[in-house]
């Protein structure tokens, strides 16, 4: 007997987790490196969860409140649809992972240069 296809619950559970990974463990770098926790280091991990959107906001860099926006926005958009690519099957979930790589470690290389600017 074959066995069942997982359940659309449990695999847009299984993609989101490993989008997510793919999106944020790039940043980890905020938490885990050696520098003092002051008041700059505070804003960076509080940024954490939008800045895979980094990019995106620095067209709207002036203006504080538009460009959080904006990278929220851009974040949340990326998540949703990389995790409905990741939960259509296997290949596609390797494929969101490659593509949620590919964006984030670069973004996550020039956040790490920005943030000793």
């Amino acid at each position: 007997m074959l066995p069942s296809k997982p359940s659309s619950l449990k695999r847009i559970s299984l993609a989101a987790v490993w989008v997510g990974a793919a999106m944020w463990l790039p940043f980890a770098w905020v938490v885990l490196m050696d520098y003092s926790w002051d008041s700059y280091r505070m804003t960076w991990v509080r940024m954490w969860t939008v800045l895979p959107g980094i990019y995106v906001g620095f067209f709207f860099h002036p203006n504080e409140s538009q460009m959080m926006t904006m990278m929220l926005l851009t974040t949340v958009a990326m998540f949703g649809s990389l995790v409905w690519l990741g939960s259509r099957g296997p290949r596609r979930l390797v494929a969101a992972v490659v593509i949620a790589l590919c964006i984030c470690v670069p973004e996550s290389l020039g956040a790490y240069s920005l943030f000793w600017v």
